[in-house]
């Protein structure tokens, strides 16, 4: 190896780390390539716009589900993230880890096989989680500025009763003052919360649970891999998805993720087929956690499932015909107008 390939590839590596890319995916183009048509295209539409006449347009999975600088925030004045380095870390390495096991385990979802290993299953799982997690809904909704006004409170009154041994140091160390000293902190995180936005907490969010797996996550995971699994699958590529995959049902009730109860969560995997997780009551056959169902997709069931995928989008659906986006837009658009 001479000298020359060596300073070109630290150079190389140095420009890389300094340069991340800036078009965020928060949704995978890796996922959404599952939903082109022949023509290796995908129709796209942005149907929570608010304009009076939204237009189908046909794009790429390179062109659609992406944000400028989503995952770039301002740095808090006493947080040791950095902005770009925040924004490379969870672009690159974090999403990059999940996106790498999309073709390999989506293989094990679509080649027809009965038979799913529960450590298949298992990573699956991770993986819609994963990408239930990363995207603007969340950011949007369990950040949003009351949302996190009501944890910061529940934190500050937790900090307060805590037995913790280094809390009671700086009780110790404020003393009387040390009501005074969280209310101040308190303030001081609501006060950069409202300017930055929940970014700055959801970047924080996606690098924790890198390294600390919490037991609620831990148990919704295993609670997923444990169920009765299903593709159902369309007679035409009729499946759409939107820029936040996935929902759940419970007691007739949709909702953006549920692992509780009698959940059943719906999963579109490609244009024509759905991974239907059915919770179940007990594990007591093994054997049965390890089989993979196969079942055709009625056209009510077709419709259901597209319609909530129009709901629970952040922005925009796709899918690889423009008339059946055309369809759902109207559809959707038409329930908005009723309500009005």
């Amino acid at each position: 190896m001479n000298g020359r390939f060596i300073i070109t590839k630290i150079i190389y590596q140095v420009k890389v780390q300094k340069d991340p890319p800036r078009d965020h995916h928060i949704v995978p183009a890796g996922y959404l390539r599952n939903f082109k048509n022949a023509e290796n295209d995908i129709f796209a539409c942005k149907v929570k716009d608010d304009r009076l006449h939204v237009k189908v347009r046909k794009t790429s999975e390179m062109g659609i589900a992406y944000v400028r600088d989503f995952y770039k925030v301002d740095v808090l004045p006493w947080d040791s993230l950095g902005d770009e380095e925040n924004a490379y870390e969870v672009e690159t390495k974090i999403n990059q880890s999940y996106e790498n096991d999309i073709p390999e385990y989506w293989k094990v979802l679509t080649d027809g096989r009965s038979n799913i290993h529960i450590g298949q299953k298992h990573r699956i799982v991770e993986i819609i989680v994963h990408l239930k997690y990363r995207n603007s809904f969340i950011r949007n909704t369990l950040y949003s500025k009351d949302n996190m006004y009501e944890v910061f409170k529940a934190e500050k009154l937790a900090i307060k009763n805590s037995p913790d041994s280094s809390l009671l140091e700086q009780r110790k160390h404020f003393g009387s003052d040390f009501d005074l000293y969280l209310d101040l902190a308190f303030e001081m995180w609501v006060g950069e919360f409202e300017k930055k936005g929940g970014g700055i907490l959801h970047n924080r969010a996606l690098k924790w649970r890198e390294g600390n797996d919490t037991s609620i996550r831990k148990a919704a995971i295993w609670r997923l891999a444990q169920s009765d699994w299903t593709i159902f699958e369309a007679s035409d590529d009729s499946v759409i998805v939107s820029d936040n995959p996935g929902f759940a049902v419970h007691k007739g009730k949709i909702f953006n993720f549920l692992a509780t109860g009698d959940f059943e969560l719906y999963f579109p995997i490609n244009s024509c087929k759905v991974l239907h997780i059915k919770s179940r009551k007990d594990v007591i056959d093994e054997a049965s956690l390890n089989q993979l169902n196969h079942s055709s997709m009625k056209s009510e069931l077709v419709s259901f499932v597209n319609n909530q995928t129009v709901l629970y989008a952040s922005l925009e659906i796709y899918g690889s015909k423009k008339s059946t986006i055309e369809l759902y837009r109207d559809i959707y658009r038409s329930s908005l107008d009723y309500k009005s």
